[in-house]
């Protein structure tokens, strides 16, 4: 009597077996692909100026505040307005990055950088409203970068990276504020033009991050290829599509 030659098991099934066993070990999660050496000059220089713009619209009030002839209480609730929005905001970083990724998410908040430090021009009223645009868009970056960082670094450079970003935000901050009162005398006196000062940094920072779009998207790919290896169903099996 023949036994029976053994049915080969595809891998694929293997593979979802091995995983949902108990002690089973969970796969890795994907590594960041190679940059090539101008890629990876342009992912750092960006990385970088944005990490410099930061906080630099915090830093500019104080060296201000003695010649400017600001009131007690814009300082006040200028001074407020930044930690209350950066606290009621931060969930929407969550909503920025499952909608439009790393990259694009901040990307726009680079660019609501900007438009915040132009708004904040335009006079007493615009100071507020742009402090509080300011103040969203960092909110953002500040839960984005350490997303950005691990999913576009090598495991290594992560913890360097983000010492990166911690010493850039404090060097743009401080480099702003030690400018307030130099631009202001230059400037016959104008708070505008100091305030203004705070432009150049965003401009800077949303035109560094921007080469980054391209690689848009992809967060999102390594993601399902993860959540795929770990269940043994392939990302597309049951896709939806969100507006």
């Amino acid at each position: 009597m023949s036994v029976p030659a053994p049915v080969p098991v595809p891998a694929a099934a293997q593979s979802s077996a091995a995983a949902q066993r108990p002690g089973a070990a969970e796969p890795a999660p994907p590594r960041p692909a190679r940059e090539g050496p101008a890629a990876a000059v342009m992912l750092v220089v960006g990385f970088v100026l944005l990490s410099l713009n930061t906080r630099v619209a915090f830093g500019q009030l104080g060296p201000l505040a003695p010649v400017a002839g600001f009131g007690t209480g814009t300082l006040t609730l200028l001074g407020l307005l930044p930690p209350l929005c950066m606290g009621l905001f931060a969930p929407l970083a969550a909503t920025a990055r499952r909608r439009l990724g790393e990259e694009r998410g901040l990307f726009w908040a680079s660019a609501l950088l900007l438009a915040g430090a132009v708004v904040r021009i335009l006079g007493l009223p615009g100071l507020f409203i742009g402090t509080v645009l300011v103040s969203i868009a960092t909110a953002v970056v500040n839960v984005l970068i350490p997303v950005f960082v691990r999913s576009r670094f090598e495991p290594r450079r992560v913890g360097v990276m983000m010492g990166v970003y911690a010493l850039s935000m404090g060097v743009g901050s401080a480099l702003v504020a030690a400018l307030m009162v130099p631009v202001w005398e230059a400037s016959g006196h104008s708070w505008r033009t100091a305030i203004g000062l705070a432009a150049v940094p965003a401009a800077l920072a949303a035109l560094g991050i921007a080469p980054q779009l391209r690689h848009a998207g992809r967060g999102a790919g390594r993601g399902a290829e993860l959540g795929a290896a770990r269940t043994g169903v392939p990302s597309g099996a049951n896709s939806t599509v969100t507006s």
